[in-house]
């Protein structure tokens, strides 16, 4: 019955490090195109700051 526990504590533990590694991944990755498309918003943004400037 030990081996049993133990094992299943493993088990949830796993679980546990699988979803916090996925989430952590999703994270990165919606990161990094958040920061690609704000790249691109931004030269974009600059114009249209620099045309509202102006009017």
């Amino acid at each position: 019955m030990g081996t049993e526990k133990y094992g299943c504590a493993n088990f949830n533990l796993l679980i546990i490090y699988f979803t916090y590694g996925y989430l952590l991944c999703i994270y990165y990755t919606r990161r990094r195109l958040l920061v690609s498309f704000w790249n691109i918003f931004n030269r974009r943004g600059i114009f249209i700051y620099g045309l509202e400037n102006i009017t």
